[in-house]
């Protein structure tokens, strides 16, 4: 039985995903941020952005675990980057489809989220 509860679980977590990745609801950024991600990074450190992902983004987003957009997915990032980094920043804070708050770490600071989501964009460039 304990067995089919996981399956529902997984299932549920499938789909949730699943509308979340096919939603074209955009949000857009009207921040500072949106106009930094297209090329100026200089307040942030892309340094600390690799370290948070190898710790934390990592374990979900190399493999793709629970419909995390792969690293290696390119096409998909460029999609999500057009919202703005404000937009991913405020993802990760309260959490997205299967990921939760903080990307499942809740001592991050924001600091260290905008720096991860800077280094994913810079990655998916």
């Amino acid at each position: 039985m304990r067995y089919f509860s996981n399956l529902t679980f997984l299932t549920f977590i499938l789909l949730v995903t699943t509308f979340w990745h096919n939603s074209s609801v955009s949000f857009g950024s009207t921040s500072e941020h949106g106009a930094t991600m297209k090329g100026d990074q200089s307040h942030v450190d892309i340094s600390l952005g690799k370290d948070v992902y190898e710790r934390v983004c990592s374990a979900c987003h190399d493999n793709g675990v629970a419909g995390a957009i792969k690293i290696t997915d390119k096409a998909t990032w460029r999609s999500h980057i057009h919202h703005g980094v404000d937009h991913m920043v405020d993802s990760v804070i309260k959490g997205k489809g299967a990921m939760p708050a903080r990307g499942g770490d809740p001592k991050l600071s924001d600091k260290e989220i905008e720096s991860a989501v800077h280094y994913i964009i810079q990655q998916t460039q």
